[in-house]
């Protein structure tokens, strides 16, 4: 299995090999009925990755990081509203996942109960202030547990190149006329200063800001653009090329206080 550098790299800090971490993938993918995941999604388990840990996701649905992180031993929960995925919700139980079905801002988490918290691309769709969700999970952490955000960046390079172009950098404004009730895209992206600025606010520590630039879906047919984009996301080129403050997804991992 071919891996992105900062993913080799997670894995050898804990010690898990890549061997198994890539048996647990082919196994996830197996049991999810599901196409190879793009590298965006393989960083995404090793970062939330703890051996024997205790884990919530929050919003990510039928993701596959999720049944690879319990293919690799660890106790898994996700709470989502699972909106139309009824079959990917029962491929989740049957992994032994305990999924939760909840709007966010209703969801119940017990205090100093997990080892991990994630909310990958999550945190941009809340209507509303992520205040009290997030004040929920630095309590529902134990002590020196770890919380793994991921968000768009707003100030991307593409999204620079809409505005000086006159458009929107939040997407089609008609998509939101038409399709707003309710509005499930996204209603507040955020910088990189923001993202840590977040951390520090609810009382986590060792806020680390990290910037990708991988893609979100499959681009176009097999060829010469879907081939640069796979090289892209594989080996970092554009990252290599671009400021921090210029890329597609920023990243955070942060901790509880012992």
């Amino acid at each position: 299995m071919k891996l992105h550098r900062w993913t080799k790299r997670i894995l050898a800090e804990k010690g898990l090999p890549l061997p198994r971490f890539a048996a647990a993938v082919e196994e996830a993918r197996a049991a999810m009925d599901a196409p190879p995941p793009p590298q965006r999604m393989l960083i995404c388990a090793a970062l939330c990755y703890a051996p024997g840990g205790r884990h919530l996701d929050l919003g990510g649905g039928t993701s596959l990081y999720n049944p690879i992180l319990r293919r690799l031993g660890m106790d898994v929960t996700v709470v989502d509203l699972f909106i139309d995925e009824a079959d990917g919700l029962a491929r989740l139980e049957a992994l032994g996942i305990a999924a939760q079905q909840s709007d966010l801002y209703a969801a119940a988490l017990p205090e100093r109960t997990y080892d991990g918290i994630s909310m990958f691309e999550t945190i941009e769709h809340l209507p509303h202030s992520p205040k009290p969700i997030l004040q929920a999970v630095a309590a529902a952490l134990k002590p020196g547990g770890r919380f793994v955000l991921s968000v768009p960046n707003m100030a991307r390079i593409e999204n620079r190149m809409r505005m000086l172009m006159g458009r929107n950098p939040m997407g089609k404004y008609r998509v939101f006329f038409h399709d707003g009730n309710p509005f499930l895209g996204h209603h507040r992206e955020m910088t990189m200063a923001e993202v840590g600025w977040l951390a520090s606010e609810i009382g986590l520590v060792g806020g680390r800001v990290v910037t990708t630039d991988h893609r979100y879906k499959q681009i176009g047919k097999p060829g010469l653009s879907r081939w640069f984009a796979d090289q892209n996301d594989l080996h970092g080129i554009s990252d290599a090329l671009t400021p921090p403050g210029w890329r597609r997804q920023i990243w955070l991992t942060a901790a509880r206080p012992e």
